[in-house]
């Protein structure tokens, strides 16, 4: 690697104030010929927005939830999940992981990041992503109009987006059961 890519991988993280990712830029600072390694490392961080770009596209639902949320609706609603929830049989999907997850700067507000966490996971073969803002200043709406500005599913034959939050997972469910 060269002197140029490790002022680049310097200058592209010198706006985000996260203790492990400024002691990784120190360390770098003093150690350029660990730059791979650093790419590595930083790798949660980086926006490769092609990649980025071609799973979004296929996308069939988008679901704003929490961590807890999350957990709670695999737990709920997995397969692979032992749990029951009182005397009658929750119907499961089935809930395969993806392996990959993203952190990505949607743009800014008062001079601040707006940030949001992406995971994605196939329920009954369909790829959903779930998605939470996690900045510090966060604007619900401006999260909304960027998936909306890029990406468009819909479901009920076109007449309704695909985006849902967890009190209305339902519908994400239904159309994954072809219901």
């Amino acid at each position: 690697m060269t002197n140029t890519t490790l002022q680049g991988l310097i200058r592209n993280f010198a706006d985000l104030n996260d203790p492990s990712v400024n002691a990784l830029k120190d360390y770098l600072e003093e150690n350029p010929h660990e730059v791979s390694k650093a790419i590595d490392l930083l790798a949660p961080w980086m926006d490769n927005s092609t990649v980025l770009d071609a799973k979004m596209q296929q996308v069939e639902f988008f679901v704003e939830v929490g961590d807890n949320d999350y957990m709670s609706l695999w737990e709920k609603f997995s397969h692979e999940s032992q749990t029951r929830w009182g005397e009658y049989e929750i119907p499961k999907v089935h809930w395969l992981q993806e392996p990959e997850g993203r952190v990505l700067r949607i743009g800014y507000l008062v001079g601040m990041p707006v940030n949001i966490s992406v995971v994605y996971a196939r329920l009954n073969g369909h790829l959903v992503c779930f998605w939470e803002a996690i900045s510090m200043v966060v604007h619900h709406d401006m999260c909304q109009k960027w998936f909306e500005s890029r990406y468009r599913p819909t479901y009920d034959h076109g007449a309704r987006l695909a985006y849902v939050n967890a009190t209305n997972f339902h519908h994400c469910l239904q159309y994954c059961r072809g219901e």
